[in-house]
């Protein structure tokens, strides 16, 4: 109840309460998680997935089951643990839009650099450029006004 606003209750009246819940782009991946399960006999497994809550809140969850087995080796069913991961779920992301910005940022400042470098190298080109034509007319004329 804590974490889907649904009492132990509301799950034992509705036995599609829990698929119901799962948020519609992970219903497929969470089916084919547990029907995966019982076919593997994977011995443990997990995944994390969305859920919308009571309140039509987007929570994340953590999961993992286990296989459990009789005596004889005859598969029983699964026990499984939820965790609530919606905040480590929200740090991720900030992380990860972070990481996007910088990168974006790092690109531009190295385009303006860069940029800034080719602006330099024409102005000093061609700066340099007039100075030395205008000083070779200088040496022309002196030349041509000695002989």
């Amino acid at each position: 109840m804590r974490i889907t606003g649904y009492s132990v209750e509301d799950f034992m009246s509705d036995q599609n309460l829990y698929s119901n819940i799962v948020h519609p782009d992970d219903r497929e991946m969470v089916k084919n998680h547990h029907d995966d399960t019982r076919k593997d006999g994977e011995p443990n497994s997990s995944m994390d997935f969305r859920i919308i809550t009571r309140d039509g809140e987007e929570r994340w969850i953590s999961h993992s089951c286990q296989a459990v087995y009789n005596s004889e080796g005859a598969w029983l069913g699964q026990r499984g643990r939820n965790s609530d991961i919606t905040e480590r779920k929200k740090a991720e992301s900030f992380l990860v839009n972070s990481q996007d910005k910088l990168r974006a940022l790092t690109q531009h400042m190295n385009e303006l650099a860069e940029n800034e470098r080719k602006a330099i190298a024409r102005e000093i080109h061609d700066e340099l450029g007039h100075m030395l034509t205008a000083l070779k007319y200088d040496i022309d004329s002196l030349m041509n006004n000695s002989n």
